[in-house]
């Protein structure tokens, strides 16, 4: 066995799972193609699970980890960020159309497949699995037409323990970029946008290393939050005119084309949730007279308002610019919930629409991920 290995969720497959018919199921895959989702998948055909195909998000995917799928014999699909959305229609239109005895388990992480499912032959599809908010927010839009079964963990207390190590690979992330700006950290000033599971982890972690920030959020519950657990909460007005660097990790878009004119000159745009919503970069390209590649990362903006802007990776994920975004025993903890979910997919007459996962069962999830991590 690899010293480093997925060893809850092997466990879970080889102990509970192997055992259920999956002779007509296949599994469709959408996912950051970074090492441990090498070993999730290795885990899932070991366990007789026949994987259909693997469709990479191109900020997120390693080459090597997209080679050493294929050469083990897994079809790959690792399409521009912008051609995507595109192959997803594409695969739903070749195979969720088709009459056939075959189901399919699908996995999602950001509601890709939310786009178009409502076109798909329904009894093709088993269930789907959403693991971000933002791709559960896609698919509540379409709640009241779904006829299968969702199964979401993003609102779950065990994806929670997920934010701060994100949080923490955000922050490292910046930290190296800033370094190769000669730039240094603590001599900034930090504005969080977003005050959710990781805005407040990423807080936590500014605190607790003294370095000068501030946070906003639009939601009033939230404000309430941060300023009662004794953060520095402020007006959306003073973040962006006060921030040399702002972190947008709202799952929404939280820097608008009208905000630019109110930051400081030379400001940094840095997104920590998925996709490239936080603030677009085509936006900022209808601003500026001309743009200036700093590094590989890192590009300069030059405004018609005589400014200039910085945004870290294109506007994407900064926490994915290291080889993996997440400790191994945390990813360890998502496929746990994931493999989970797969075998309700399979053993439970589920109703329509979007579920989750009870207290019960994320109590037996912590047990099995505590024998293999904690004793």
């Amino acid at each position: 066995m690899n010293k480093k290995d997925l060893f809850a969720t092997k466990y879970y497959l080889n102990e509970i799972l192997l055992k259920y018919n999956k002779l007509n199921i296949e599994i469709i895959i959408v996912q950051h193609l970074l090492s441990d989702t090498l070993l999730f998948v290795n885990h899932l055909r070991e366990c007789g699970f026949y994987i259909n195909r693997v469709i990479g998000i191109e900020y997120s995917s390693k080459k090597r980890i997209v080679n050493k799928l294929k050469i083990n014999g897994i079809k790959v699909i690792s399409p521009s960020f912008d051609d995507l959305q595109r192959t997803i229609d594409e695969i739903q239109s070749e195979l969720l159309t088709k009459n056939s005895n075959k189901k399919f388990i699908i996995l999602d992480v950001g509601g890709y497949f939310a786009k178009s499912i409502l076109k798909a032959q329904r009894k093709n599809i088993a269930g789907i699995i959403e693991d971000t908010k933002q791709g559960l927010w896609e698919y509540e839009k379409i709640s009241n037409k779904i006829k299968f079964p969702i199964l979401e963990i993003a609102n779950n207390n065990l994806k929670k323990i997920e934010a701060q190590f994100v949080a923490k690979s955000i922050l490292k992330s910046i930290y190296i970029n800033l370094i190769n700006l000669n730039l240094d950290i603590k001599k900034m000033s930090i504005g969080v946008i977003g005050f959710g599971d990781i805005g407040l982890s990423i807080c936590k972690i500014l605190l607790k290393n003294k370095v000068k920030y501030s946070v906003y959020d639009s939601s009033a519950v939230k404000e309430i939050h941060a300023k009662l657990m004794g953060f520095n909460f402020v007006s959306r007005e003073k973040l962006l005119s006060k921030s040399n660097l702002i972190i947008g990790v709202t799952g929404a878009e939280s820097i608008l084309l009208k905000d630019i004119n109110s930051m400081k000159n030379k400001t940094i745009l840095v997104s920590g949730s998925s996709k490239n919503i936080e603030f677009q970069t085509n936006l900022v390209n209808k601003v500026s007279i001309k743009t200036k590649l700093i590094n590989k990362n890192t590009k300069l903006y030059f405004l018609k308002n005589r400014k200039s802007i910085i945004i870290l990776n294109s506007g994407y994920p900064i926490n994915f610019l290291n080889n993996s975004s997440l400790p191994l025993p945390i990813s360890d903890l998502i496929f746990l919930q994931l493999t989970h979910c797969i075998k309700k997919i399979l053993v439970e007459k589920l109703p329509f629409g979007i579920g989750g996962l009870s207290s019960k069962e994320e109590e037996m999830i912590s047990k099995i991920w505590k024998k293999h991590h904690f004793n």
